[in-house]
This record gives C-alpha cells, sequence and structure tokens, in this order.
C-alpha cells in the first residue's frame, strides 16, 4: 500500500475548492471573522457602563429636584401663612411697635402679640406660624423708618443659598385716624345720638319702650332689622344685645400710675392719645380708678367722689399674677398665654375708646357660648354641673379667652367698668334685695325680670362675675355680685377674690363691648 502524503492531498482539495468558488462566483466568509471579538465586547460593556451610569445621575437629579421643589412649596405655604399674620398685625390701626429685643429675634407690638423667631420657626404667642427648614440662627427682624413711617423687616434663612426679606409698613397710627372728634365717627360709620350714646355699624337702637334712651339704660341689638314691639322678644333670644353705660368724664374710671391724693391725674385726649397732663413720667401709663372703699364689707358704699387712688394697693388693673401660666389642663392647651403687654394694650385701648366716645357697652347677659349675650342662653361658667360643663368655660382663664371674640368686638369687663356700671345704675346696685326672689339653682340668662336694672340683667343673682381686676395680695381675681350658691345674695359693688386657676361651677363672667 502506497501512503499519499497528506500535504498532497490538502493540496488537491484546495484546487477544487478554489475551482468551485471561480465557477459558482460565490465568496464565502472567511472563517476567522465570524462571531463577537474580545475588542468589540470591550467596547460594548464600557457603552452600558456609561449609559447606566446616565441613567443613574438623571434619575437622582429627577427625584432631587422633585425633593427641591416639594420643600420649596412648603416653604412658599409656611411663609404665606407668616405673611398674613404680619400683614393683619401691621394694618390694625392705632397698632405700633412696642419693643425689640437685642437679639432682634422677639417683636413685641402694642396690640399685645408678641412674635418670636426660635429654632423651629416663628411663633406668634404660642401658636407657631412659620415652620423652618433650617435653624433660625441667621434669620431675625429689625425695624426701619421712612417717610416718617415705621416698617417691620422680616429676613428668614430659608435654605443655605436663599434668604428670603420682607417689609411690613405699619398701619395708619391713631393721630392720623382721629386728628378731629368728627372724623372719629365717620370713619367707623358710627352715629352719635343726642343723648350721648354711640350706635355701632352693625347695629340698632331698640325702639321698645323702657330701652330706647340711655337715661333708662340703651339697648342696641346686633344686626339692621328695627326692634319694636312686636318682634322684641324674638329679638332678645336670637340677637346679641349691650346696654350703653355713659361716662362724661373719663377722670371718674381711669388714671395714671402716678395718681395720688396730693397729685390727682388729669387725663386728656390729644391727637386721638390719652394721657395725663400731671404726671409726665407715666402721662400713657394708664391704669383703673378703683372704688373699693376700706374692703369689700357690705357696709362699704362705694364713694364716687374719691380721687385719692393708689396703683400700689391691693385691687390694681392691669395686672399679671403668678398664676396667669399656661397650662394645658385648661381646654387642653387651646388657651393663649397672657401677657402684661396683652392686658396694658387692652387696657390702654378700652380707656381711650370710653374717652372718645363718652361711653362703653356693657352685656346685658352673663356670657353665654361664643361670648354671646342673648336671653335665655345657657351660662359659659368656670365648673362642671354633674360633670358636665355648662358651655366649657374652665376656671377665669377660659372665660377670659371666651370674652375675646373679634367678630363681636367683646372683651371681659374691667373692674374699674363695673364700677361705671354701678354708678351708673345709682343706690339700687348698692344693696341687697331679698325680695327678689333669685334662684338657688342655675338658671339660663334673663329669667328673672326682678334682677334687671337699667336693662343689665342677673346682675345680682344666677352666677357671680368675673373680673379682669386683679388682687395682689392673695394672687387672685375679683368677682362682682351675688350668685345661686348657698341662696347668696350679694350687690353688685361687693367685691370677692378666687384663684383664676381653679374650676367654680357658681362663677362666670361678662363681656364688654368695643367701639
Amino acid at each position: 500500500m502506497v501512503e499519499i502524503p497528506f500535504m498532497i492531498i490538502d493540496k488537491k482539495y484546495k484546487r477544487k475548492e478554489n475551482e468551485m468558488r471561480k465557477k459558482s462566483n460565490v465568496i464565502c466568509p472567511i472563517r476567522e471573522n465570524n462571531g463577537i471579538t474580545l475588542v468589540a465586547l470591550s467596547i460594548y460593556i464600557v457603552a452600558m457602563v456609561i449609559i447606566v451610569a446616565l441613567i443613574s445621575l438623571l434619575t437622582t437629579y429627577f427625584y432631587g429636584n422633585v425633593v427641591n421643589m416639594s420643600d420649596t412649596t412648603k416653604d412658599i405655604t409656611q411663609f404665606d401663612q407668616f405673611n398674613a399674620y404680619m400683614i393683619e398685625e401691621t394694618k390694625k390701626i392705632g397698632n405700633r411697635i412696642a419693643s425689640l429685643n437685642e437679639e432682634e429675634k422677639v417683636l413685641t407690638f402694642t396690640s399685645g402679640n408678641v412674635y418670636k423667631m426660635e429654632e423651629s420657626g416663628i411663633y406668634c404667642n404660642n401658636i407657631r406660624i412659620y415652620q423652618a427648614n433650617l435653624d433660625m440662627a441667621n434669620s431675625y427682624f429689625f425695624i426701619k423708618q421712612e417717610n416718617g413711617k415705621d416698617i417691620v423687616v422680616v429676613s428668614v434663612l430659608t435654605d443655605t443659598s436663599y434668604t428670603r426679606t420682607e417689609e411690613y409698613v405699619m398701619g395708619q397710627t391713631d393721630e392720623e385716624i382721629y386728628e378731629t372728634y368728627d372724623n372719629y365717627y365717620n370713619s367707623q360709620t358710627y352715629q352719635k345720638r343726642e343723648d350721648g350714646a354711640v350706635i355701632p355699624d352693625g347695629f340698632v337702637a331698640s325702639s321698645v319702650p323702657g330701652e330706647e334712651t340711655a337715661e333708662n339704660g340703651l339697648v342696641i341689638y346686633e344686626g339692621t332689622e328695627a326692634v319694636t314691639e312686636e318682634n322684641h322678644e324674638e329679638a332678645m333670644k336670637t340677637r346679641n344685645q349691650y346696654v350703653w353705660i355713659p361716662v362724661k368724664d373719663i377722670n371718674s374710671m381711669v388714671m395714671c400710675k402716678s395718681n395720688s391724693e396730693d397729685s390727682v391725674c388729669q387725663l386728656t385726649l390729644e391727637g386721638g392719645i390719652l394721657k395725663c397732663k400731671v404726671h409726665e413720667s407715666t402721662a400713657t401709663d394708664l391704669v383703673g380708678r378703683l372704688y373699693t372703699g376700706n374692703g369689700y364689707r357690705p357696709s362699704d358704699i362705694m364713694d364716687f367722689t374719691q380721687k385719692n387712688q393708689r396703683y400700689s394697693a391691693t385691687y390694681r388693673e392691669p395686672e399679671l399674677l403668678d398664676t396667669d401660666k399656661y397650662n394645658d389642663e385648661f381646654q387642653g392647651g387651646n388657651w393663649k398665654i397672657i401677657t402684661i403687654e396683652q392686658l396694658k394694650s387692652d387696657f390702654t385701648e378700652m380707656a381711650t375708646s370710653v374717652a372718645k366716645n363718652g361711653g362703653f357697652y356693657i352685656g346685658r347677659y352673663e356670657i353665654g357660648g361664643n361670648g354671646e349675650s342673648k336671653k335665655g342662653q345657657k351660662i359659659l361658667t368656670g365648673g362642671l354641673f354633674g360633670g358636665e360643663n355648662y358651655y366649657g368655660g374652665f376656671s377665669w382663664y377660659g372665660l377670659y379667652m371666651a370674652c375675646r371674640n373679634d367678630r363681636l368686638k367683646t372683651r371681659m369687663i374691667w373692674g374699674c367698668q363695673y364700677d361705671q356700671v354701678i354708678k351708673f345704675i345709682g343706690e339700687k346696685a348698692q344693696v341687697e334685695h331679698e325680695d327678689w326672689n333669685l334662684t338657688t339653682s342655675p338658671a339660663l340668662s334673663g329669667q328673672n325680670e326682678s334682677d334687671k336694672m337699667k336693662n343689665i340683667y342677673d346682675l345680682e343673682g344666677n352666677f357671680s362675675e368675673y373680673t379682669l381686676e386683679a388682687d395682689i395680695t392673695y394672687d387672685n381675681r375679683i368677682i362682682r355680685g351675688g350668685s345661686y350658691e348657698g341662696k347668696r345674695t350679694a350687690s353688685s359693688r361687693i367685691r370677692r377674690d378666687i384663684s383664676p386657676s381653679s374650676c367654680y361651677e357658681e362663677y362666670s363672667s361678662r363681656t364688654t363691648f368695643y367701639l
């Protein structure tokens, strides 16, 4: 057997393969170029890594911007809320800047409202009105003046790269609004009657005999429909009512802190500002002139010729007591912190209004729910009846807040106002009446026609009434009048001191209406 060399056979087949390609004119791919090379695979992997990185970067950027948009939207909403508060605050007629602390973090207005910058945001009294994204360390208030106007400037660092600054021009002052007597009434749309009573817009004077004159105790009703004998009973039950208390001389009701037997105050209105002409250093530091006599015994008849009152005496107002502090046991923490600035501002506002108008309005009835003054209403009290609060007052503090109704323009009555009520009524209010058949249990307002003096109900019976007057000796608030409890009948002039933080079911309060 003859062996043919492998090389010869291979060449032979190569020649045949080449001949067949030429004949068929077909080009076959070269075997070593088929599939993916290592270089191509490497390029593919690198490209995929780049694409994944780009997608990751874009995703992070997208979600980051969504979060930033969310934070920005939240900050805008929060600042809008703060802005609304500041606009309302700075546009209040007669409101002024009381103080700004050295750290420029606490701004106080004469309205009594205090704005504080704290770590978590900005607070109005105890209510947070702006929730901060960052620590408020680099945010602050400051005050500037332009064209004779005070301007509150608020600078808030909202994020690490942006500070928001807003300016608020203080509203018109008393001097601008009340330059003349006529301008005051025209600007407030009040009507002053010939008998001295002022009828505020949104109220009508009663046309019912016995209620229509200032001498007998003029009654006004909320609303614009006339009150006549035909609709009188219904109006008493459905519309808020107030009685006009004339005060011919503001000096009989208010003094400054320096009043004494040897140096009696003389208060006058100058450009709408009530001030004392005798004591320059305390000219606008106004306090109540209280007719307390020698005590609160039944024999102590009030002497309205008294002029030697001193603010340092046991009974005084406005005054902040040690017990006037925030305590969330009452009303679940829903009532505000009481400040001396707020009390002073409220008192000055009240006294100035009385001086301008020649009197004030008192609630015809003891206070009802939402601060209302209507006949036949349940009385708001400082305690519980069988475990149920008559209308949710709870202590002096709850009653104090219930009396502060901005829609009705009401506040809790001051002691000096209560004294003026007694003075207006006369001797009848200074003695007790055993024949009035006063109730021995809680009653709805205005049920006893005997217990009505100058058209004001329940001054002697039903519930005793808290005032804003303070007894500094015992750190208590003063109550006036008698109550159903223990068949107690006491004239309206008698003062008793009761702890403001305790809950007593036999005590209520009465509002005054601000003009």
